[in-house]
């Protein structure tokens, strides 16, 4: 049976009443919940959560925000960028994230709306990034751009 991937992106602001009770009639359905949130991460806690006590593959997104956590830093080689771009998403993550071996179940994006222009360094970077999450058990996700952003001219590479 197939399930509609439309779900919520959810943050600090706006107004989420009911999204809890929304979670668990899907789950009691056992049908999957789609979340993403930035800076928030009770939601996802919540939804893994029910994941975790019923094993309806609910999907859930996990990014920070602000300061050196949304971007890394383009001017180092990607494998670099990489390695120290995953240390800081590791050191910041919610205590939350990890002492309810939440890696299993949440995905963590560790890009938001890269420089279209830079679809080689990206790759390189997303690749090592990729090693770097596998070989820990998590799941990456991402990266995320506003809509209608990247056109697919901008992946063509040299």
């Amino acid at each position: 049976m197939a399930y509609c991937p439309i779900g919520f992106h959810t943050g600090p602001g706006g107004n989420p009443t009911g999204i809890g009770s929304y979670f668990s009639a899907l789950d009691a359905a056992r049908r999957p919940a789609v979340l993403k949130s930035v800076d928030a991460y009770g939601f996802c806690r919540e939804l893994a959560a029910l994941r975790q006590n019923s094993g309806v593959p609910h999907v859930i997104v996990f990014r920070m925000s602000g300061g050196n956590l949304e971007l890394p830093d383009f001017s180092l080689p990607a494998q670099q960028s990489a390695l120290e771009h995953w240390q800081r998403i590791l050191n910041n993550l919610p205590p939350e994230f990890n002492q309810n071996n939440d890696k299993a179940h949440v995905w963590l994006e560790v890009m938001n709306e890269p420089g279209k222009d830079k679809a080689e360094w990206i790759g390189g970077f997303r690749f090592h990034t990729g090693g770097l999450a596998v070989a820990q058990g998590c799941k990456l996700g991402g990266p995320s751009w506003s809509t209608g952003e990247p056109e697919p001219a901008d992946w063509n590479v040299a």
